[in-house]
């Protein structure tokens, strides 16, 4: 009984016992605890719900649009696509992107740009579309010279022998 004159009290949750193997403390009040302090600790980052897989944009946020609708036409971005898929190495989506649109052409035929600038961070697979490019220009384009450019020569050698195996791994190149 409470005195008189006090407020009645609420009446109090039940506590549970935490439902960790072998423990015999109490979860705290409230009902939505199943685990005791020391065990929801332990258990917590087991238990965050993990945010699904991101896998990032293909159009970047800063880019120069096209004159027109780019199509088999209008671009050679679209041989490239396929020239990579030829040597084993396939574009990512944000490489076929970029292909499709650095490779536009102006109506008389010429390439719209004549510098493409790139920032994309590391690993993410600029080298392997510069090195495709250079080999889609030697091959396809019949361009008589290409030139590879990198912050020191052990670079420039490492991308020049990675373009090497993949001329050696592709008959069609090979030949």
């Amino acid at each position: 009984m409470a005195p008189a004159g006090s407020k009645p009290s609420a009446p109090r949750a039940a506590r549970k016992r935490c439902q960790a193997d072998g423990c015999r403390r109490l979860a705290p009040a409230g009902g939505q605890h199943r685990f005791c302090d020391e065990h929801r600790r332990r258990r917590a980052p087991a238990q965050t719900v993990r945010a699904p897989r991101l896998l990032g944009c293909q159009r970047p946020r800063l880019w120069t649009p096209p004159l027109r609708k780019l199509t088999r036409a209008t671009t050679r971005g679209y041989e490239l696509t396929e020239f990579a898929e030829i040597t084993g190495e396939p574009f990512m989506p944000w490489q076929r992107w970029l292909a499709i649109h650095a490779l536009e052409l102006n109506p008389d035929g010429t390439y719209r740009f004549r510098v493409i600038i790139v920032l994309v961070a590391r690993q993410n697979g600029k080298s392997s579309w510069k090195r495709t490019v250079s080999l889609w220009r030697l091959y396809v384009d019949d361009a008589r010279t290409v030139l590879g450019v990198a912050q020191d020569l052990a670079l420039a050698r490492e991308q020049w022998s990675k373009c090497q195996e993949t001329i050696h791994g592709c008959p069609d190149l090979e030949a």
